[in-house]
């Protein structure tokens, strides 16, 4: 899938934390009437890069939208005593609570917030007339961040089906093309190759030259045959569930166990055939090649786009010299179409087997 933003994520929630930034000058505004001091100051710019740092923390250390929406709502309460406008911090926490997955959560979050809000203000804040402003504000930034979400996820959903349709697409032209090249040039070449061996066993008396000629005629016919049909068969474009369902097959008919890690659903579809091309070469070459006792086939996605694939076999310690990838047994080609579409392939030998590792970003 794509990586669009979507209700929950880091990225939306970091995204329009940023964009709300727009809010902190207005903390400074009661201080043109009642003036300030430097503890003020730096009070506000502490609380301020707090807030605008909680996204960038380090997944273990970065808490849940939930937990950054109640931070920043504390933030708030402790700028109270410096005399500023502290319920931007609640209209922050709005924002942040717009971006949580479900309504229901979403809702209950941004109701106790604005119900604190409400409490401190017409309490110990003693600032009842910044209520109406602030939860008008806040409750708009809710709404606003929530619809913005809908679009953003509805965007993913199109661009999703955008590329599903010119997978399809393409599939049907190649499925045409083979067709085509099995319907007229298989034929063709069929009928060379049965003609040529007729001629062969009704002229027992043609010369030696002759007898040559046709030999080499139906020769050059059958290997032209073999090529068209590995050609026709390499473009007949199958899904990637259905290559890794028969790798899974093929695997275990040599006697090879295999475990599948990862979702192959989340590969986008404009980029199925080139994994299950890769997937189908790799596979093979464990047959092959590896005497391996197992395979692991892993899919894998980042945020940033990419998507890996990863084919690791295992064998016995006794045959661990086995190389089941290298140059030569298809990987030269897999690696060049690899490059062509700004990706990567790596092959690295480990103790009893070795791991082939092929890397795409988000091409088109």
């Amino acid at each position: 899938m794509r990586s669009e933003a979507h209700p929950g994520s880091p990225q939306t929630a970091t995204r329009w934390r940023l964009l709300s930034g727009v809010y902190l000058p207005l903390f400074p505004l009661p201080w043109l009437r009642y003036g300030t001091s430097l503890p003020a100051v730096a009070a506000w710019l502490a609380g301020s890069a707090i807030l605008l740092a909680l996204p960038f923390l380090p997944d273990r250390f970065r808490p849940s939208l939930r937990g950054q929406a109640i931070a920043t709502a504390a933030i708030g309460l402790a700028l109270i005593p410096f005399r500023g406008y502290w319920g931007i911090f609640f209209i922050f926490a709005a924002a942040t609570c717009g971006v949580i997955g479900t309504l229901r959560s979403a809702l209950i979050l941004l109701i106790v917030t604005l119900g604190l809000y409400s409490a401190v203000a017409l309490g110990p804040a003693r600032s009842p007339y910044d209520i109406p402003v602030t939860l008008i504000v806040a409750i708009g930034t809710f709404l606003g961040t929530r619809l913005q979400l809908a679009l953003f996820a509805k965007n993913a959903r199109l661009a999703d089906a955008q590329d599903q349709i010119r997978h399809l697409t393409v599939a049907a032209e190649r499925e045409r093309i083979a067709r085509d090249l099995h319907d007229t040039l298989g034929q063709t070449l069929t009928l060379i190759v049965l003609r040529s061996d007729l001629a062969l066993r009704r002229d027992k008396d043609a010369t030696a030259a002759l007898r040559d000629d046709l030999e080499t005629i139906a020769r050059t016919a059958r290997h032209a045959l073999s090529e068209t049909r590995q050609t026709v068969s390499s473009m007949r474009i199958a899904t990637l569930g259905q290559e890794l369902s028969e790798a899974v097959t093929a695997l275990q008919t040599s006697g090879v166990s295999c475990r599948i890690a990862g979702d192959p659903g989340h590969i986008p579809a404009h980029r199925e055939g080139v994994f299950a091309a890769i997937l189908r070469e790799g596979v093979t070459n464990v047959i092959r090649h590896a005497r391996a006792e197992s395979c692991t086939i892993a899919f894998g996605s980042s945020s940033a786009g990419e998507t890996t694939l990863e084919i690791r076999d295992q064998g016995p310690e006794e045959i661990q010299q086995s190389i089941s990838f290298h140059e030569g047994n298809g990987i030269s080609g897999m690696r060049a179409r690899i490059t062509e579409l700004g990706g990567s392939l790596t092959i690295t030998r480990h103790a009893h087997g070795t791991t082939l590792r092929i890397t795409l970003g988000d091409f088109l």
